[in-house]
């Protein structure tokens, strides 16, 4: 039986914190040297004077893509899946996946989706997996549409930025690479073990086969979901993830800046520049606690190649992440600890007893709730 190793949580845990203090005690550093007050009694002067309309906007706008997601989750499974979670589930699924991205590191949080529908629903691993990746490739195809409008915007209006139309080149290889890995390259890497489990013996040449074996069905379903002529409505639903996302965060920096820094430019194509860089910060592999202090460290580098102030950038940036966490974590609190009473119920209807992990998710969603409402 496997037991939850609470020391190692909890190193990785303070590892994580430690490094995301490290990283705002440097940029507050470099950013607040000069000013008369420290970084904690700013940023929470600015987060109580913030609008009740900027939060509910953001709020709709997460919303909304939460929406997006769960129906883009339901087109990709439906295209290989007979039974596919209710919309209402694969919601709530939608929700918690949403808050384990954010708190862990380098999108290792997007496995909580797989294990979610795997063990709550009985959905196969082979449709979780290849949905998870045909999310990640068409939110990779969205987001280069997104950069390709700003570059264009910028080619007429405002000069283009260099390192925007590198984060372009480099967001289309990325994007090129998933289709070929997802596509020949699962198939070829499938043929090719299971070559190799034909030529080893005993318990190895067993454990290449099944592994063999699992490759082929992925391969398969990712195939048939190409096939199912979905494609143009997945490229709609990701735009729509997408925009709806980038739309919440503008209100939020936009709301923030208003407070803090009123003369400041909060021009929405260098807004969008900034909390595109500060979202890819959050995305590096670096064992940050909830990506405190790369999202910072990210969002400020662009808004400081934009022309803002060091210390405008960083109460901004911070200012935005903790009021987006706060919100994000609440919603995908309340989601898991919803999933975990529904598929429990589900579970003691056939005589399952579920997974221990979930129990644990549903007492840290708690946790994090409670310490969402006392900031």
């Amino acid at each position: 039986m496997h037991h939850f190793d609470w020391q190692r949580y909890t190193a990785h845990t303070l590892l994580a914190l430690g490094v995301s203090g490290l990283l705002l005690a440097l940029l507050a550093r470099f950013s607040l040297a000069a000013a008369d007050t420290s970084l904690l009694p700013r940023m929470v002067a600015i987060l109580t004077a913030i609008s009740a309309t900027s939060l509910l906007l953001y709020l709709a706008a997460i919303g909304a893509r939460t929406v997006f997601q769960a129906l883009r989750y339901r087109l990709i499974l439906g295209a290989t899946e007979d039974s596919v979670p209710g919309f209402f589930h694969l919601l709530l699924v939608t929700a918690s996946r949403n808050m384990f991205v954010d708190m862990l590191p380098a999108r290792l949080g997007e496995l909580s989706y797989v294990a979610m529908l795997n063990r709550g629903y009985r959905v196969g691993l082979p449709a979780c997996l290849s949905s998870l990746a045909i999310s990640f490739a068409f939110d990779l195809a969205a987001l280069g549409l997104i950069i390709a409008a700003l570059v264009v915007h910028q080619l007429f209006s405002l000069g283009v930025e260099p390192w925007v139309i590198g984060t372009l080149v480099m967001v289309g290889l990325v994007f090129a690479f998933l289709l070929v890995l997802l596509f020949p390259g699962l198939r070829w890497a499938t043929r090719l073990i299971e070559t190799l489990a034909s030529r080893l013996p005993g318990v190895a040449g067993r454990l290449t086969a099944r592994l063999g074996a699992f490759g082929a069905k992925l391969a398969g379903v990712l195939e048939e979901t190409r096939a199912a002529g979905i494609l143009g409505r997945l490229l709609a639903l990701s735009l729509g993830v997408r925009v709806a996302k980038y739309l919440g965060f503008y209100t939020l920096f936009a709301g923030v800046a208003a407070v803090a820094f009123p003369q400041l430019d909060t021009h929405p194509v260098h807004a969008l520049i900034a909390l595109i860089s500060a979202e890819a910060g959050a995305s590096m592999p670096l064992p940050s606690f909830m990506g405190f202090g790369s999202y910072e460290a990210a969002g400020m580098l662009a808004m400081m190649a934009l022309g803002a102030d060091r210390a405008a950038s960083l109460l901004i940036m911070l200012s935005l992440h903790v009021l987006s966490q706060i919100i994000d974590y609440a919603l995908g609190g309340v989601a898991l600890i919803t999933f975990a009473i529904l598929t429990r119920a589900a579970v003691a209807r056939t005589a399952f007893a579920p997974p221990m992990r979930f129990r644990w998710y549903g007492l840290t969603a708690i946790l994090l709730f409670l310490a969402g409402a006392a900031l």
